[in-house]
């Protein structure tokens, strides 16, 4: 009994390490290049940047456009309703592929033909290989979008297979970081 007790608390913990930062986790600094945003065409770490403001972080890799579409137009709707509390917003393309063109003409086609303006796109150089393994999402390739909100550096809230379905209460979750 004691055996399959072990397996069965074992395979518990593995499952919860799969992708993405938990809550109470921090949020690592990294350089990704911005294709948007005040700092477009340069490296500058957004976690550094931003390092006491609340934070929306949507990474994505791979998934449908229609559910990043969604997301992010969520986020978008978050900021306007947290005002001027200052909530920061990212959408980060994991770039796995190590495509760097690639994901900067995406992030491009995106920027222009959706509304979200508060959500600065960029993509993870293919030469930065920690980010991914700081955001634990280097364990494997099968996650598609990633979301989490952070307070002063720590993770409140984390969707880890977020879809268009969870645009409402990632919304909600960014209007109110400014409460946190």
């Amino acid at each position: 009994m004691t055996g399959l007790l072990l397996a069965a608390v074992l395979a518990q913990s593995a499952g919860e390490a799969a992708v993405g930062l938990a809550k109470g986790a921090f949020a690592s600094p990294f350089e990704p290049m911005h294709v948007t945003g005040p700092y477009a065409g340069t490296r500058m770490c957004p976690v550094c940047e931003w390092a006491q403001s609340p934070m929306a972080m949507v990474w994505v890799n791979g998934a449908p456009e229609a559910d990043v579409r969604a997301v992010v137009q969520g986020i978008q709707a978050g900021v306007a309703e947290a005002g001027s509390a200052g909530v920061k917003a990212f959408l980060i393309d994991a770039n796995v592929a190590g495509a760097d063109d690639a994901a900067k003409s995406r992030l491009a086609g995106w920027a222009e033909a959706w509304a979200t303006p508060d959500v600065f796109l960029m993509y993870r150089p293919a030469t930065l290989k920690t980010a991914l393994k700081n955001y634990r999402l280097d364990a494997t390739d099968s996650w598609k979008l990633v979301v989490i909100t952070v307070n002063k550096r720590r993770v409140v809230q984390s969707w880890p297979a977020a879809t268009a379905a969870d645009a409402a209460a990632v919304r909600q979750a960014v209007a109110g970081l400014v409460k946190k």
